[in-house]
């Protein structure tokens, strides 16, 4: 597995917008699957704990990829769509835990982001030793949330950003990512089954 981080501009803030779209289309009925599961009081420690771990999933399947070890190729490619949409849920979780009714924010902001984000690849390393400062870059931004309480309207656009830069490296479309994990996690039933969550078919 040999990301390209090469960005091809169009696509990637496309990518952007549209997990963006697609996480407050998403937003309504999470928030209300997630009170079910996990109660409605709790801070945003778990599911920014849950993005570091994704973070460290998406990791492994690119380190057994790159290896040849453990899975196919096929198998490598499939859970790193999968942690890159489990990701986005998990910042989904926090931004509303952490008091977030609607994803809104500056677009000058995110044009300003972007820009940023793109003449940072442009003067990087295009291929795999790349990934090892962007996995970092994604776990030290959910770990700054927590401790710094990032403001609002920039802190889940601040973690879309990095991701959708690690998906369009692989070749992953991030938002078919996201709704392919909302529809596996939506089915989930944490509360009645919690060692297993019902294991849906």
């Amino acid at each position: 597995m040999n990301p390209d981080f090469k960005l091809d501009t169009v696509l990637f803030v496309s990518s952007v917008h549209r997990t963006l779209y697609g996480l407050s289309a998403i937003l309504p009925q999470h928030r209300e699957w997630s009170v079910a599961q996990f109660g409605r009081h709790g801070d945003a420690t778990n599911p920014i704990l849950g993005i570091i771990e994704e973070t460290g999933e998406l990791a492994h399947a690119v380190l057994k990829g790159r290896q040849g070890i453990r899975y196919s190729q096929e198998e490598c490619h499939q859970k790193l769509v999968d942690a890159i949409g489990d990701i986005l849920l998990f910042s989904l979780d926090a931004f509303a835990r952490s008091g977030g009714e609607k994803i809104n924010f500056s677009r000058q902001w995110l044009d300003t982001e972007l820009r940023a984000q793109l003449m940072t690849a442009a003067q990087e390393p295009t291929d795999a030793t790349a990934l090892p400062r962007h996995l970092a870059e994604l776990a030290a931004k959910a770990a700054r949330w927590l401790r710094d309480g990032t403001a609002m309207d920039t802190a889940l656009p601040s973690i879309v950003i990095p991701v959708c830069v690690i998906a369009c490296a692989f070749g992953v479309d991030a938002y078919e990512g996201l709704v392919g994990a909302w529809n596996e996690i939506a089915r989930r039933d944490w509360k009645n089954n919690p060692i297993t969550g019902g294991n849906p078919q």
